[in-house]
């Protein structure tokens, strides 16, 4: 199986630019395959903007991280098509960048990983494809708790047999006819092994074991098949995973769930039902951390509200509006209820290719026009935008911004629009999250260093106090 890798971010890329050389061409045999162009097509799917989108004989990608299986229908070779991190390096992805994108998937999706699930996956020497590093921890995970024994649990059966067994079914039995009367409809719950969820794994496993890249990986994935081994074989469907529940007995078993849902979501295409591979939405994951890091740092002052739904509140008069009015990514309230300020999470680079040395002073025009509707339509102080930013030892990324961790450094990260609108630019470099001073654990932050929450604080309150 090839691996493509693509970085994200690379839909910008101009032809013949130093990143655009950087790109790794496609396959020969995929530049001109019409069902590898409808294979793109149906991954954008919905999607805006879009994940994947193929530029001459190169594959491009948006603010995604993820993977997809492409077999071709004629020679039934695979590809496996890689999303990397790329705000890392020029190259190939780091452990870091892989580090830090773990970490954010298991505060957006709730997962449950700990840090040595991390250091186990990464520790393997070489580049591992990200399918490779989920079905690592999946595996591991799984194998962690299958040593303890194997999860079982009382399951229902119906069944027509000459033996009285359990519950008769009485409102079956008065309809049948009397040569039907020799055999007894029942209802009973036998304790077994062979449950949904153990069902759900091996699903996972069997899959890995089909699209795994390295030997290590499908070693690892083996050992669990063994122990599975008696568990029956049954194709999943997203119907199957949702109706699993965890309780006290089985909840051991939450990280390789949710990693089991990655994998057969990933993998186990259906073209009239879901879109092929999985991919990870970037500036929504990005947004999400925006606001658990604002609502654990000023929850003691503050009110922080996500993606807030009542209309009514976002404008007076909403049949100004031909859709539904315009919501903001998050609102921060005093504790009385009054909005103070609109912040709005920006996933993207701030970069001009001709600014030389100005280019620290380019605002993005549209974040500005976007942001100013908000604070105007809510009647808040001001309005603050929020980006990614990366310092020493990475790549410099936005590190001309303001971080969150030195706000009373920067002379330059609260302005005013024409009218006196207070407008507030931030970064929050994506090294706090590497090096636990952001610490995030199964969907929440656990912790946050004495330095930004006292920074933060102090930079929010100098920017919802005062007049507009």
């Amino acid at each position: 199986m090839k691996i493509i890798r693509v970085p994200e971010h690379s839909i910008d890329y101009f032809p013949n630019s130093p990143l655009w050389r950087a790109v790794p061409k496609l396959p020969i045999e995929l530049v001109k395959n019409q069902d590898f162009r409808e294979f793109i097509s149906q991954i954008n799917n919905g999607h805006n903007p879009p994940i994947l989108i193929k530029k001459y004989n190169r594959l491009v990608a948006g603010p995604y991280i993820g993977f997809a299986i492409y077999e071709d229908r004629i020679s039934r070779r695979r590809y496996q098509i890689e999303i990397y991190p790329k705000v890392f390096r020029r190259g190939a992805p780091s452990k870091d960048g892989w580090k830090l994108v773990l970490k954010l998937a298991d505060l957006y999706y709730n997962i449950g990983l700990r840090e040595y699930n991390i250091k186990t996956s990464l520790a393997v020497e070489g580049k591992s494809p990200f399918l490779d590093i989920i079905l690592n921890i999946f595996a591991n995970s799984l194998l962690n708790e299958l040593r303890f024994g194997v999860y079982g649990e009382f399951i229902t059966y119906e069944e027509r047999s000459s033996s009285l067994r359990g519950q008769l079914l009485v409102e079956r039995e008065v309809l049948k006819l009397p040569t039907q009367k020799h055999k007894f409809d029942t209802r009973y719950k036998k304790f077994t092994a062979d449950n949904p969820l153990n069902q759900i794994l091996k699903y996972a496993l069997y899959l890995g074991l089909q699209y795994a890249y390295r030997k290590e990986t499908k070693k690892i994935l083996s050992e669990a098949w063994d122990i599975l081994n008696d568990i029956s074989l049954v194709p999943i469907t997203s119907d199957s995973i949702e109706r699993v529940t965890l309780n006290s007995l089985n909840l051991r078993f939450k990280l390789p769930l949710e990693l089991a849902k990655m994998i057969i979501t990933g993998l186990e295409y259906h073209s009239h039902i879901q879109s092929p591979g999985f991919f990870i939405n970037m500036p929504d994951v990005f947004e999400f951390l925006v606001y658990k890091l604002f609502d654990t740092v000023l929850m003691q002052n503050y009110m922080v509200r996500y993606h807030p739904q009542d209309k009514e509140f976002v404008i007076e008069q909403p049949r100004k509006f031909i859709n539904e009015p315009p919501q903001p990514d998050i609102i921060i309230e005093s504790k009385s209820g009054k909005p103070l300020l609109i912040v709005d999470a920006k996933y993207k680079p701030l970069y001009c290719r001709d600014c030389m040395e100005k280019k620290r002073y380019v605002k993005n025009s549209s974040d500005l026009y976007q942001l100013y509707s908000y604070v105007k339509l809510y009647g808040v102080r001001g309005g603050l935008l929020v980006y990614p930013m990366l310092k020493n030892p990475y790549t410099e990324y936005n590190q001309w911004l303001c971080d969150v961790s030195s706000t009373s450094k920067c002379g330059n990260s609260i302005f005013h629009f024409f009218d006196g609108t207070k407008l507030g630019i931030l970064g929050i470099d994506l090294g706090h999250v590497i090096r636990d001073s952001i610490k995030v654990f199964s969907g929440k932050i656990v912790k946050v260093s004495p330095e930004i929450q006292e920074q933060l604080i102090m930079y929010i309150n100098s920017l919802s106090k005062g007049t507009k």
